[in-house]
């Protein structure tokens, strides 16, 4: 699936797509949004972004280039890793 097509589609179905092939990998906070990550088949990523407070969902975005997943990055803990 293009961008486009997942960007153009109704909100519904957006859910159902990320709810039926996505998986959560996981959630990072920014002031008072709340931001999810999954990843779907197609190797693209959806963010979803929410107010912490009053939990709607103020915006969804895929991508492909994995830049975007620095902010990420910096919250996953390897130290027993390098241990």
């Amino acid at each position: 699936m293009k961008d486009h097509q997942f960007l153009s589609m109704e909100d519904e179905a957006q859910k159902s797509a990320i709810w039926e092939s996505g998986v959560f990998l996981m959630e990072r906070l920014q002031g008072f949004h709340k931001i999810k990550l999954y990843q779907l088949e197609d190797s693209s990523y959806i963010e979803v972004t929410s107010h912490t407070h009053f939990n709607v969902v103020l915006r969804v975005s895929r991508f492909t280039d994995t830049h975007y997943l620095e902010p990420y990055l910096h919250t996953i803990d390897v130290k027993d890793l390098v241990s």
